[in-house]
C-alpha cells in the first residue's frame, strides 16, 4: 500500500513536470488579447516605475493577459523574475503595465519536441514504477530465494 502511494505521488510529480516543461516563449509584436499566456520583459523605466507595486528589480512578468489597450496591458501575474535571476511566484495578483514600460512581449506556446520527449520519459518512469509496485520491489532483502536455487 505504501509503495502504491509513492507511485501515485511520483506519477503526479511527473505530470506536473510535463505541464511546465513543454512550454516555451516566442517573441511577438502582434496585438495581445485576453486569456493569452505571455511573458512581458520590462524596460529599465518599467522596472523603476513598477518597483513599488511588484518589488525591486523585476525584469519580467509571466502571466495571463486580462485586457489590452493601445497604451496599457493588464495582466494576472503567475510569476516574476528579478534581474538577478530570482523567480518569485504570485497567486493571481493583477497589474496594469503602461506600454511605454514594456521592452518586449513573448507568447507562451507548447513545444512539440519537448512534449514528446517528456511524455516518453514519463511513460518509461511510470512503467518502471508500476513494475516495481507489482513485483513488490524485488531488491536486496526482499526475502526471496536467490535465482537458480530450490526452496
Amino acid at each position: 500500500m505504501l509503495m502504491r502511494h509513492a507511485a501515485l505521488r511520483a506519477t503526479g510529480a511527473a505530470l506536473a513536470l510535463v505541464s511546465t516543461a513543454c512550454a516555451t516563449y516566442r517573441p511577438t509584436t502582434a496585438p495581445l488579447t485576453a486569456a493569452q499566456a505571455v511573458r512581458v520583459r520590462l524596460s529599465d523605466a518599467g522596472t523603476t516605475a513598477l518597483g513599488g507595486t511588484l518589488g525591486k528589480d523585476v525584469a519580467s512578468i509571466d502571466g495571463e493577459v486580462s485586457r489590452a489597450s493601445a497604451d496599457t496591458l493588464w495582466m494576472t501575474i503567475a510569476s516574476l523574475r528579478q534581474r538577478d535571476g530570482n523567480l518569485l511566484f504570485s497567486q493571481g495578483t493583477n497589474v496594469a503595465i503602461a506600454r511605454t514600460h514594456v521592452a518586449s512581449t513573448e507568447l507562451r506556446t507548447i513545444s512539440r519536441s519537448r512534449s514528446l520527449l517528456v511524455a516518453a520519459a514519463t511513460a518509461v518512469a511510470a512503467a518502471a514504477i508500476v513494475a516495481s509496485v507489482k513485483g513488490g520491489g524485488g531488491g536486496v532483502g526482499s526475502g526471496g530465494a536467490p535465482p537458480g536455487s530450490t526452496p
